[in-house]
């Protein structure tokens, strides 16, 4: 996105290096003192917004801020979904909101414009081919992928050659027999609103609800209030990786299904 509005070079100096590795992305403003940790001051739009995902025991997903009120940050994310919770992995791109205590966000990136200066064209918008996606002839590991989803949506739509890798009549039928369910554009082919349809139709459901804790909760009371046993609070430390007992008002904590 920042290549695309200032370039490759400007970008670079609003950024630092380029990578896809969160924690190297947040390293590149705290080497400049340019990261404000939550709670440690204010974001304004335009900022990095770093989560920290304590399912990967580290900062593991990004966004930009877009707008700030007294309480909450407004965001704009990639690979996420519109649910109030933290999604590192959804598939699509949303604007979200968040309490500035939130404990999903560890801190933002301070982005520094005025390197930009006000005399700026944007960088040309990559040219976008008419069709997007898997298609008929295509073949290899990601129609696979594609057909093994396929499969789990209704394990009958490939009855002749199952998951082969090769993206022929059969499959062309089954995209097109998917996007006729879920009303989309019925065109048989892979494209981006049918993959992000067809991953969160298949996903798992989580295994656990989302629980913030309240003033004055301990484990044990959290676990016998959710699970209606205090016995059981082992699963709670085992899930969110807890080492003690502690917990703090505003921690969020993934509480097992009963």
């Amino acid at each position: 996105m920042f290549i695309t509005c200032f370039g490759v070079e400007l970008a670079k100096k609003l950024l630092g290096k380029f990578t896809n590795y969160t924690p190297t992305g947040s390293n590149q403003f705290k080497k400049r003192n340019a990261y404000i940790k939550r709670g440690k001051g204010k974001p304004k739009p335009g900022d990095v917004i770093y989560f920290y995902s304590t399912a990967k025991g580290r900062i593991g997903h990004v966004g930009i801020v877009y707008k700030v009120s007294s309480s909450t940050v407004y965001t704009i994310e990639g690979n996420t979904s519109g649910a109030s919770s933290l999604v590192t992995n959804g598939g699509g791109v949303k604007k979200k909101s968040y309490k500035l205590t939130s404990t999903y966000i560890d801190g933002y990136g301070s982005v520094d414009y005025t390197v930009v200066g006000d005399n700026v064209t944007p960088a040309p918008a990559p040219a976008v081919p008419e069709i997007n996606g898997l298609s008929d002839g295509d073949e290899g590991t990601a129609v696979n992928e594609m057909q093994e989803l396929l499969l789990k949506w209704n394990p009958d739509c490939l009855p002749e050659y199952g998951a082969d890798g090769e993206f022929g009549s059969e499959t062309k039928a089954a995209v097109k027999a998917f996007q006729k369910e879920f009303k989309l554009t019925v065109n048989g082919v892979y494209d981006d609103a049918t993959r992000i349809k067809l991953v969160a139709y298949t996903s798992p459901e989580p295994t656990y609800e989302v629980y913030t804790v309240q003033k004055g909760d301990s484990l044990w009371k959290t676990a016998k209030n959710k699970l209606g046993s205090g016995a059981k609070y082992p699963e709670i430390k085992k899930l969110n990786g807890l080492t003690s007992d502690t917990i703090h008002t505003g921690q969020v904590l993934k509480i097992p299904k009963t």
